[in-house]
């Protein structure tokens, strides 16, 4: 499993933590990748760190209240933060959704409070761990996942394990640069990220500013991928130009609805699995 976390027995669980910038949620998971207790929350960016602290804090006792009350016992600890993770420590040095978060040793935080042991890694890593041993990259060796939320993470798999890179930060898909002369200034410190064009935020910054091209070509691909909808979108305001700019940008058009989603990317195939 994840480092030196393993599975006792079939009646132990490990905790995992997914921090995002908008939701917080906290699974108990068994050996073979079910859920067996589930806690999900509202995160806010904006909020003081010991707030977001106590309401992870909160999230995992009461889990953890719920797990021992069915006889279960708890090993591990797993928490997944968006940013730049040193994963060996268990350091966020930052993090684009909270940017007030500089160089936290959360890893140290929470060894003090849990008996368990516990791990750190960023979120988009953990999640691409999590589809190597149970989902849609349980038979590939080697992928990219591309995590669409609130922002744009990415997870590097080779040879079925995380790659860090020499620093740790390998995988920030998000934080490639797509529009040099772009007015979108990211909280990465760089601008024109793609991140600020079709993560969630960016999709409201589609909606609020008018768009530098009308193709009608590319607004008829768009329409045919978003599909029924509940409210009509002004789609004629969408610059698709920055959709369609990188090889493959056309999953891009998949976020308006689906809000989050998996691309398992190897070669030339997409697999997608929505969730």
């Amino acid at each position: 499993m994840y480092g030196s976390l393993t599975f006792v027995t079939n009646s132990s669980l490990i905790i995992s933590v997914d921090l995002g910038g908008t939701n917080l949620r906290v699974g108990a998971v068994t050996p073979d990748g079910k859920i067996f207790d589930f806690e999900k929350r509202s995160s806010d960016s904006r909020a003081p760190v010991e707030k977001t602290l106590k309401n992870i804090e909160d999230a995992i006792r009461l889990v953890a209240d719920r797990v021992t009350r069915c006889e279960k016992s708890i090993v591990g600890l797993v928490l997944g933060f968006p940013g730049i993770v040193d994963s060996k420590k268990g350091i966020v040095y930052q993090s684009p959704h909270f940017p007030s978060w500089k160089n936290l040793n959360f890893l140290e935080h929470f060894q003090k409070i849990f008996p368990w042991t516990v791990k750190a890694d960023n979120d988009a890593n953990l999640a691409a761990l999590g589809e190597t041993y149970f989902g849609a990259g349980k038979y590939l060796n080697n992928f990219v996942m591309i995590t669409l939320g609130t922002g744009v993470g990415g997870g590097l798999i080779l040879n079925r394990k995380i790659h860090h890179g020499d620093r740790g930060f390998a995988g920030e898909i998000g934080h490639f640069c797509i529009e040099g002369n772009s007015d979108r200034h990211c909280s990465c410190g760089s601008r024109g990220c793609w991140e600020m064009y079709v993560s969630t935020q960016g999709f409201h910054h589609n909606l609020d500013n008018p768009a530098n091209s009308d193709d009608e070509r590319l607004r008829d691909i768009f329409i045919k991928k978003l599909g029924k909808i509940r409210q009509p979108l002004p789609v004629a305001r969408f610059p698709f130009s920055l959709f369609m700019r990188l090889p493959k940008m056309e999953i891009c058009l998949r976020i308006p609805v689906l809000k989050k989603c998996l691309i398992i990317w190897e070669s030339e195939s997409l697999l997608f699995q929505i969730y």
